[in-house]
Formats: structure tokens, sequence, C-alpha cells
């Protein structure tokens, strides 16, 4: 009897031992297939910074502002997952970190040596909650209650792995998580000072968006591409009243010594806010047409008080504007100093002092500062108004540039002040060519059917009181200039907004 009883126990044993050696296999197999990131972040993740690959990453930061002794793949990727070193990780692969629905930070490396990878871990680990999850062919780095799942492709991942070589994918679902993401994805320290209403009003307007920066060249600068879905609101109606009255056009017509510009297409909701601002509610209130709004801070040649504020609206309207303007100045006991500028009616009015919203930008630079003006003009139904010290030339220059005379304006053949010879590279010519300069470098902002354009120079934030936002990312840095182009909604909700970034 133990014969038979020992060989059907052996025989029962190789049975169990196959079975487990199946499932052991299969479970092998399946720890270790490939696996797309994009389906390891879920729908509902809140935000996700997309590294197409590490090499991609290494070759984004080279370049003239790239820092010798910084390892982007080390510093942003290796030292948050406790393995300086990449050990054990392929560097051909995506790479992403997420914050989930729940709050959970996760972060998505792609292995080449799953056991160097683990002892690299173990032995670099400097926070003790988090923990390797594997699955697949990637290692998820996670809180302990944090289990990965595999799901259908996320197609906001795929966009950004398919389109640029850093991207960062967000849910804007409250200002706080906002103003978060644009410092600690992007290494923006200011961003978390960005102002509650601007927050909330990206996150009012946006139900996603995807950020995306592109290798800098020379001729373009650094770009940074945002692609927005948009929800119906303030934006979207952006759109059409930017089609009907071009806020380009405007901003052709701005002085070639402009140093901080922004123009966009106003609908009447949004019209009425922005001129509630200036004008009494009631005179706001008879706007009823859309317009096309640009404003902007010009340099002058006034001796003490050398800004000035210079703002256009091209609108049906203007009458409403003109008479707004009218009652205001005659509750205050002034009365308009009429001249003629090529026929046009040009009114300019002395204030007894600099308005207290302009006191950063009009403030005085000597002890006997030149007096303030408000000077004002309607022609081919765009309404031109500047406060400052030369406020009735400075009105007068742009009413040339609107009859089509733009060779001082924006609207000429943009010049770039590095291709000038050293003989007239002087700091004032520079400086006066500042705005040509940038937009010499993306004349597509000049273009007509924009939704929105916009420049920034590091001397024009600082005449307003600002600074240039700094950020720990070399391929980013500082720049001292940077111009945008926004356009509207496609029929299919998306929006696109370009920078580019220039030194």
């Amino acid at each position: 009897m133990k014969g038979p009883a020992t060989a059907r126990i052996v025989l029962l044993g190789v049975f169990f031992a196959a079975v487990l050696g199946i499932l052991y296999w299969n479970l092998h197999t399946l720890a270790s297939e490939p696996v797309h990131v994009s389906s390891l972040v879920p729908e509902d993740a809140r935000f996700a910074v997309v590294v197409r690959s590490l090499n991609d990453l290494g070759t984004l930061f080279q370049g003239p502002d790239a820092r010798a002794d910084y390892d982007p793949a080390r510093e942003l990727v290796g030292r948050p997952a406790n393995i300086p070193d990449l050990d054990g990780v392929a560097f051909d692969r995506p790479v992403v970190r997420m914050l989930t629905a729940d709050n959970e930070s996760v972060q998505l490396l792609p292995l080449t040596a799953p056991d160097a990878f683990k002892q690299a871990f173990d032995k670099g680990i400097t926070d003790i909650q988090l923990e390797a999850h594997r699955i697949g062919d990637y290692m998820a780095l996670a809180g302990r209650n944090y289990r990965p799942d595999r799901d259908a492709p996320n197609g906001l991942i795929v966009r950004a792995l398919d389109a640029y070589p850093f991207a960062v994918v967000v849910r804007p679902t409250e200002a706080g998580l906002l103003r978060a993401v644009l410092a600690e994805a992007l290494f923006l320290k200011q961003a978390r000072a960005l102002p509650q209403p601007v927050a909330q009003f990206i996150v009012d307007e946006c139900e996603s968006f995807l950020l995306g920066l592109l290798p800098p060249s020379k001729r373009r600068g650094t770009r940074i591409l945002v692609e927005a879905t948009l929800v119906q609101g303030a934006v979207s109606r952006s759109a059409a009243a930017a089609a009907a009255h071009d806020p380009a056009a405007l901003v052709r017509s701005f002085p070639l010594r402009t140093l901080l510009l922004g123009a966009c297409g106003l609908d009447v909701p949004e019209l009425q806010t922005v001129a509630g601002l200036v004008l009494d509610a009631n005179s706001a209130g008879q706007l009823d047409a859309s317009a096309a709004v640009a404003a902007g801070v010009v340099e002058t040649t006034a001796a003490g008080r050398p800004y000035a504020l210079l703002v256009l609206v091209s609108t049906p309207q203007t009458d409403v504007l003109v008479r707004a303007l009218d009652g205001l100045v005659s509750k205050a006991g002034g009365e308009w100093e009429v001249t003629q500028a090529d026929k046009t009616p040009l009114r300019t009015l002395r204030l007894p002092r600099e308005p207290a919203s302009l006191a950063t930008l009009l403030r005085s630079r000597s002890a006997a500062a030149p007096p303030v003006y408000v000077s004002t003009a309607v022609q081919d139904g765009v309404w031109v108004c500047a406060v400052g010290a030369r406020a009735r030339s400075l009105v007068g220059e742009v009413l040339i540039s609107l009859s089509g005379k733009r060779t001082m304006s924006l609207g000429a053949n943009p010049i770039d002040p590095t291709s000038l010879p050293p003989s007239e590279m002087s700091e004032r010519l520079a400086a006066n060519l500042a705005a040509s300069g940038l937009i010499s470098r993306h004349p597509e902002m000049l273009d007509a059917g924009h939704t929105a354009v916009g420049m920034v120079t590091l001397t024009g934030l600082k005449a307003v009181g600002l600074d240039m936002p700094k950020s720990a990312l070399p391929v980013l840095s500082r720049p001292l200039g940077l111009t945008f182009v926004f356009d509207g909604p496609d029929p299919g909700g998306t929006a696109r907004l370009e920078l580019r970034l220039s030194r």
C-alpha cells in the first residue's frame, strides 16, 4: 500500500508545483509586461507633470542658459524618488508625477532593472511614508494607502507626450491648487502670489489645460504653449468680439517706445465691467456693444515722469466714452483745452495730481516733477486716451499711426536691436526699440484674428512696481521680456496660448 500512496503523493506534489509554476510565470509576466504610462493616470487626476523621457529632459535643458552643474534628470526625478543616480530606470521612456483626486502624490517611473531600482530605493529612502508599487514595467512611488491601477489611456497625457518633451496637465478645480501647481510643477515661486481674482478667473473659465514647454531656439526664444478646454464664459465670448474689432490693429498703432502692452476683445458684460473701474456705473451701463481694448505703458521724454499710460478702444460707441469722460471732468470742475491734430480734435486736461491708481507708474523722478495731463481723441472709430506728462504729444503720435503713417509704431517693420551696428547701439536706442525687438521674434502677434496679444519687458514691469517671475528651471530662468498670442476656442472648445520668452 505504501508504494501506490507514495506515488499519488508525488504526483499531487508535481501537479501543485506545476500549477504554482504556471501561476508564478503568469504573475511575473503580468507584472513586467510593458505599460503605457497614460493608462496609469486616472482621468480625474488633479494635475500631472509629464516628461517624455529623461533623454528629452536633458536635451530640453541644453542651451546658452543651461547650468553646467545642473542635472535635470537627477534633480527633478531622481532625488524626489530617493534614487539620485536613477538606478534601474529607463532613460528613453516617459516619466509622470501626478496628484490624484484623493490628493495622493504619485511618481511613475519606467524600469529596466527592477532589482537595481529596489536596492537603490531602499538604500536612499528618506520618507518612510513612501512605498514602491510595481505595475507592469513601471514603479509607482506613493503613500502606503495608494495602489496603482490600469485603465484606458488618458487622452490629455497622450497629447502631452505626443507634442512636448515637458508638459503639465491641470484640471483647475480651485484657485489654491492652481497657484501650487504653477509654483511647484514649473518651479515658479512667485506663482503663489498670483492674485486670488486672477486665479479664480482661470478656474472658472477652464475645464482643463495642457501647458507644454518646447526647446529654446535663438530665433524664437523659449516657447510655452497652452491648450485649454474652456467652459462657456467670458473668454469664449471675447473671441467673437476680437473677430469683430481686431485687437492687433490697435497694437500696431502703439509707439516703438512701448514697454508693456496687452490687447483683447471684450464682449458687452466684460466691457461694462472694465469701463466701470474708471467711469460711473450709469455711464458704463450705457455700453451695449463689444470692443477691442489695448492698454500699455509707454516711455516718454518727460524729465521726472518718464512713463505714461496709453489706452485705445475700438468700438461703435466711442461717443459714450467721450460723454462719460466729460461728465467726470465737469464734476471735478475741470475744463478741456481743445487743439487740432491733423483735423482731429484733441482734448487735454491738466490734473491737480496723479491719479491714485497710477501713482506708481507716474511717480516723480525729480524734485520739480512736470504736471500730469490726460489727453483724448477719437479717430476712425478708435478712442485714444493717454495719461502722463507728455499725454498730448503721445495721443498725437497715435493718431498719425492710425491714419496709416506707421514709421515710428509697432506696425512698422519690427527692428531687432541686436542687429544694429555697435555705433548705433546706445542704451537709449536699445530701450526705445525694446518692444520692436521682442515683436521681431514674434511677428505673428501683429496679425489679425487673435483674441488677445501682449508683450512684457522687465523695464515695463518695474515701471508699474512689479518684477519678472523667476524659475528654478534653467530653461526658463528669468527672461528680459515675453510676448504672447491667445486664440479663442475652436469649434471643439479648445483655446490656444503661445508665450515666447526672450533674453
